[in-house]
């Protein structure tokens, strides 16, 4: 008798929808690579990176951007032209850890990234450009990111409230 052959479910790291239900499509990234749910599938999907670590999707003005984030590229992204593309980061070339898209993200354009040894990264253009946002961070190895929820509309002055974690806190 021959065991039944099994196929290693891939390692994910991270997960992120592409538009509310029913209409969502859903990616998982790590080290495996990046995939998109079908049914109960995950079907690979071809991105430029060796080193994965996370995905986030962030609606668009031409329909959703995906954007993978490890290495070499740091951040790479792709719009509706199905064309992945490097995103341009300044001063720094490690990799991205975690992408967190601000809750605004649709309107606004903000996302920020969790980097290998460079602290946090800022994007208001859905990543196509990336410049450094380290004001008070004293551990530039982040693996965590969270925005806290926006305060009422009410409050002033507006403000808003991102949460940072390293090996040595929470910033």
């Amino acid at each position: 008798l021959q065991p039944p052959t099994q196929t290693a479910m891939p390692l994910i790291l991270s997960l992120t929808c592409t538009n509310p239900a029913p209409d969502a499509t859903i990616y998982g990234a790590g080290p495996d690579g990046l995939f998109r749910l079908e049914g109960d599938t995950a079907v690979t999907e071809a991105q430029p990176m060796h080193s994965l670590f996370c995905c986030a999707a962030v609606p668009g003005m031409a329909g959703p951007v995906l954007l993978t984030g490890g290495a070499p590229h740091g951040v790479a992204w792709r719009g509706a032209s199905d064309a992945w593309q490097a995103g341009w980061m300044d001063y720094t070339d490690v990799p991205i850890l975690q992408i967190a898209p601000a809750p605004n993200a649709q309107q606004s354009g903000v996302l920020l990234a969790a980097s290998d040894g460079a602290g946090i990264l800022r994007t208001t253009n859905r990543g196509r450009t990336w410049t450094l946002c380290n004001y008070g961070l004293h551990d530039f190895t982040v693996l965590a990111l969270a925005w806290a929820p926006p305060p009422p509309a009410i409050l002033w002055p507006a403000f808003e409230v991102v949460l940072a974690g390293t090996d040595h806190g929470l910033y």
